[in-house]
């Protein structure tokens, strides 16, 4: 504004010494400079127009989010294209190639095929799947239909019981979660853990409605079956026999956690949160951070929301964000939506039989201080019972070397935790803090502050997925503690470990708490994709 000012007052004072009955040349450069003068306060005025601080001043709540929206659109859509692992152009495969290429997949002792993207053919808007088949054939780089190799290949997947396991981790902490847990995992197991970035295309498509929901749960069911064999020729599983996949953020949980569990309803569904304002804070420190991160840590990731409507059923929801800067604005959106659908599919836990491992992230780096939290350390019985359940070793105890690795990592993690909890306060003013808590408020079925969400592990020697009692009370009333607390023999929560109740086929759904052993049941329900 300022130098459109003095450019205005420049321009003015040359127009000022040429009078309008002046000669044409003088006409000529007083029409000029007006018109410069106008081209220069257009070109302000639209910049200043494009930052958040104006819009937040002329632009309804609606309308700023919805702007918002669409930014963190374009940043996400940037990060992906920065991500992709090879930009040629990929040769496209006729039907029967396309054919020949699944049994390949399906035959080879090598490598599977690399899955590098999803893409939609800006022509005639056909959806292609790319694949690096460089290591099973000589097509090389390649792009297929992804509904056709997509149902060919879940076809000849249905025909081979796989004797690996999954473990899927929904993010509702702005990435800290998976991250840490991806460490202790490593240095203490040899579960083989992927962080798929073609996911990320797959939710854009759920939530544009751009695929079938049967067409979209044989993609999901080949694709991630695509990788556990990928990983399995590569001899990353060894012992455990366990494949962890990291949802890519936070951002992605709302279209894919529901398709996930009604995909793969055996296998183990993992989800790890942490209080809004905690989430928000990591987010805007990353946003500052411009070191190269991983995905899970890119602020992209968590500050934006793909697949959720629950900015369209929130009463005054928009009108509080307006009150927030972007960046902790859009993070605040990410995080509710994330735990929007954990909550939704709970709900009706009943019908799509979803039954996480909730972590509750205090409980993991030992925090003490707090509502919810503990009164003492709980990281040792919180990370033992992680590992027991993402391992599917709960009927045995893990090797204590092992435990003691992960415990190394969670020690190093709590230190950062205590010293990023001191940081906060430089991140977030007073208001930010007041603000973001009445944005949560709307959500009635979120509770505010530092509560525990419905169902979390209390660490415990004999912990249960399933807590007791459910927690019925409104975001403004105090829940007393008693209520987290996990089941014990007079709740009559049984937890099997036998092949026969372990079965997907005979799950006595009403009593025992369908904890899922790797080890002794299938990785998938072969009757579903009959």
């Amino acid at each position: 504004a300022s130098i459109t000012y003095l450019i205005f007052i420049t321009q003015y004072q040359n127009i000022m010494t040429h009078p309008w009955n002046d000669d044409v040349s003088a006409g000529t450069g007083t029409t000029s400079s007006l018109m410069f003068v106008a081209a220069a306060v257009a070109i302000v005025t639209s910049f200043l127009y494009n930052t958040d601080a104006a819009s937040r001043r002329f632009l309804g709540p609606d309308e700023l989010l919805a702007r918002r929206t669409r930014r963190s659109r374009i940043r996400y859509d940037r990060m992906v294209h920065s991500l992709k692992e090879n930009e040629r152009v990929a040769e496209v495969l006729n039907d029967r190639d396309v054919e020949k290429l699944v049994l390949n997949v399906m035959e080879t002792t090598i490598q599977a095929a690399i899955i590098l993207d999803i893409q939609q053919d800006s022509k005639d808007f056909e959806l292609y799947l790319v694949l690096d088949c460089s290591k099973i054939s000589k097509w090389g780089i390649v792009r297929v239909p992804l509904n056709l190799f997509c149902k060919l290949l879940s076809m000849q997947l249905e025909r081979v019981v796989s004797s690996e396991s999954m473990c899927f981790v929904a993010d509702a902490s702005a990435g800290l979660g998976p991250t840490l847990l991806t460490k202790c995992l490593k240095a203490s197991t040899d579960v083989a853990i992927l962080t798929p970035t073609w996911m990320i295309a797959l939710a854009y498509l759920i939530e544009k409605n751009s695929v079938s929901n049967e067409n979209i749960d044989k993609v999901v069911f080949s694709l991630c079956r695509m990788e556990v064999k990928r990983v399995k020729d590569l001899k990353q599983i060894t012992n455990s026999r366990t494949v962890v996949f990291n949802l890519p953020g936070q951002a992605v949980v709302p279209a894919l956690l529901p398709v996930l569990q009604r995909v793969f309803p055996c296998e183990r569904h993992l989800f790890v949160y942490d209080v809004c304002r905690m989430s928000v804070a990591r987010s805007v420190a990353l946003e500052k951070n411009t070191k190269e991160r991983s995905i899970l840590q890119r602020p992209e990731s968590m500050q934006t929301s793909l697949g959720s409507s629950m900015t369209k059923c929130l009463r005054n929801y928009a009108k509080e964000l307006a009150n927030l800067p972007e960046t902790i604005a859009n993070s605040v959106v990410s995080w509710m939506a994330s735990v929007d659908i954990f909550l939704a599919m709970k709900d009706n836990e009943k019908e799509n039989d979803y039954l996480p491992f909730v972590l509750r992230l205090g409980y993991l780096v030992g925090r003490t201080e707090g509502i919810g939290n503990s009164n003492v350390d709980l990281s040792d019985l919180c990370l033992a019972n992680v590992l027991q359940f993402v391992t599917g070793s709960r009927s045995r105890s893990l090797p204590e070397h092992s435990f003691k690795a992960a415990l190394d990592v969670l020690r190093s993690a709590t230190k950062d935790d205590v010293r990023g909890i001191a940081a906060d306060a430089d991140l977030l003013s007073e208001s930010d803090v007041i603000s973001i808590e009445a944005c949560v408020f709307c959500h009635k079925s979120i509770l505010i502050g530092d509560k525990t969400l419905l169902d979390s592990v209390k660490p415990a020697k004999d912990w249960s997925l399933k807590a007791a009692k459910k927690l019925q009370s409104c975001a403004c009333c105090a829940v007393p503690e008693d209520d987290d607390e996990n089941p014990g023999p007079e709740d009559s929560i049984v937890v099997s470990t036998s092949v026969e109740d372990s079965s997907p086929f005979n799950l006595q759904k009403s009593k025992i708490n369908e904890y899922v052993d790797g080890k002794v049941m299938f990785a998938f329900d072969p009757t579903r994709f009959q």
